[in-house]
């Protein structure tokens, strides 16, 4: 896979995480609706760790307050 689709793939990946924790948070509750969407987030960010180098990894995780 060469540079610019990867990091086309990442954007693509970043994005879709975006849209299920924006239907995450307009949920009332914890449904099967938000269930499908939490499922999704983690495979998707799971997808976008496997791409990303480390220390793009550690860039993303200190903007997203995970570190």
């Amino acid at each position: 896979m060469n540079t610019l689709h990867r990091k086309a793939r990442i954007l693509w990946l970043t994005l879709r995480i975006k849209y299920h924790r924006i239907a995450m948070d307009a949920e009332k509750g914890v449904t099967r609706t938000w269930k499908y969407h939490a499922r999704t987030h983690t495979v998707l960010c799971r997808l976008r760790a496997d791409l990303l180098t480390p220390e793009e990894r550690r860039l993303v995780e200190r903007r997203e307050g995970l570190v």
